[in-house]
């Protein structure tokens, strides 16, 4: 699309154009008062002469007038000249506007959205909206680019998913097989270099450590065992915190790739715990010169989810044939005991016949003995009665030797208090009094010491009454 201009103002100066206009303005002016010069002279029948152009200008001084025509015809030819010279400039711009939004539309047309747009001003409204109009096709592009990835990468997950339903359905017989079969797909489907799955031997109950199982491509020192405890490195991380590892920076020496060029060390490691519920039942681990996607690691764990899956059932089918074969060796055995407990039985029965004789002898003398248990509960019976009847005797002695004592002790502190008063007659018959005092003290020992003899001799008798 071109616009073309009558008068070109890039190929002429303004300047000259306007000045074209002045001088064409005056040339035109200029003969307005010539021609009405000569008509006045032809009117008047005057000779050209300039005593005669005086004479006319000084009978008729419209002329003078008309005189200034080409000064006010140029001036306005001036006028005429700038309208002239901007109205271009501005067409031409507004043709350079409508060839850059032509260029621009164009561009947008072949989807080519890093081209820039110069606003000529803030009140561009064209400018403004023909980049808005680029930044919603951009954005609608990038999101519909966004869109179809997505819906590659949705596809690519749902044929490997489909893909390795297929490879886990079959050879589920044989652990190794369906390991091996499982990791050179996987590897190949995720254009990976090499890889290894790593089973978990929990069969003992005190040890538990990984099996290699399968392998690709690997040239470790450290797999040159194929058994791995619970606890150690990456594999054991991942195992102990049930996570997927995903790594950029691979520890030194710890893996390298070798093809008929030489070795290198890969860019990505990838480990992935394969649990289902939960539940660890092993590891699987890639390792790729390219840097593997989000949407891959979450297919490898969903790949790992079903590898789980179909490990447990393998190990299920395992346990279930062991299972069959240790009933059968069972049922085996017990055909064969069978037998013997046939015989058993027989010898079982003649003994039976034995055992009801002695059956019978037993239950009478059963019965004698509850008899006799009987009779000795009672005698227990009436010699806890004759016990506590005998406490309860000696409980009574024990308050009347408690009470004599309180009596006597009523009898002493009565004497003392006799002594008291009498305190003054004592000491003119001191002799006499203290011969009664012992005389009577010796008096109530005697009686008190026979008291206690007397009841000392009656508990004798009574304990020996209990003990025969």
């Amino acid at each position: 699309m071109k616009i073309k201009l009558l008068f070109n103002t890039s190929e002429n100066k303004p300047r000259q154009i306007i000045k074209h206009f002045t001088l064409s303005g005056f040339a035109i002016g200029l003969l307005c008062p010539i021609l009405a010069t000569i008509i006045e002279f032809n009117n008047k029948n005057l000779a050209f002469s300039l005593s005669n152009i005086m004479y006319v200008h000084q009978i008729n001084p419209i002329i003078f007038i008309i005189d200034l025509a080409p000064v006010v015809i140029a001036f306005a030819a001036y006028l005429v000249g700038s309208n002239y010279v901007r109205l271009n400039l501005t067409l031409e711009n507004e043709k350079a506007r409508l060839n850059n939004v032509f260029n621009f539309t164009e561009k947008l047309s072949e989807d080519n959205f890093a081209i820039d747009y110069k606003l000529e001003d803030d009140k561009d409204v064209l400018g403004k909206a023909l980049i808005n109009l680029r930044d919603k096709l951009k954005n609608n592009l990038l999101a519909e680019n966004k869109r179809k990835e997505e819906d590659n990468q949705r596809n690519w997950v749902s044929l490997g998913l489909a893909k390795f339903a297929d490879l886990l359905r079959n050879d589920n017989d044989n652990l190794e097989n369906l390991a091996y079969n499982v990791l050179s797909n996987l590897i190949n489907y995720l254009n990976a270099n090499q890889g290894g799955i790593f089973i978990l031997n929990n069969s003992d109950k005190h040890e538990k450590y990984f099996d290699l199982v399968a392998m690709s491509a690997y040239n470790r020192k450290k797999y040159t065992e194929k058994k791995f405890d619970y606890n150690e490195g990456l594999i054991g991380r991942c195992a102990l915190e049930k996570e997927t590892i995903y790594l950029t920076d691979i520890p030194e020496n710890y893996i390298e790739i070798k093809s008929g060029l030489g070795t290198a060390n890969p860019r990505c490691l990838l480990i992935v715990p394969l649990k289902l519920n939960d539940i660890i039942f092993g590891i699987i681990e890639i390792a790729s010169f390219t840097k593997l996607e989000s949407y891959q690691i979450e297919f490898v764990e969903k790949i790992g989810e079903s590898i789980a899956s179909t490990i447990s059932n393998v190990k299920i089918n395992e346990h279930t044939k062991n299972l069959l074969a240790v009933a059968q060796q069972k049922t085996e055995e017990l055909l064969q005991s069978e037998e013997e407990m046939r015989q058993n039985l027989e010898e079982m029965h003649a003994t039976q016949d034995e055992m009801e004789r002695k059956d019978a002898e037993l239950s009478a003398i059963n019965d004698e003995l509850k008899k006799m248990h009987k009779e000795l509960d009672q005698k227990d019976i009436d010699q806890k009665k004759e016990i506590e009847r005998l406490n309860a005797l000696n409980e009574k002695r024990v308050q009347e030797l408690e009470k004599n004592n309180k009596e006597m002790q009523e009898t002493i502190n009565e004497f003392q208090n006799f002594c008291n008063e009498e305190a003054i007659l004592k000491k003119q018959h001191e002799n006499k009094c203290k011969e009664e005092k012992t005389k009577f003290q010796l008096e109530i020992e005697n009686k008190y010491n026979a008291k206690i003899e007397k009841l000392q001799q009656e508990l004798e008798q009574e304990k020996q009454k209990n003990k025969s």
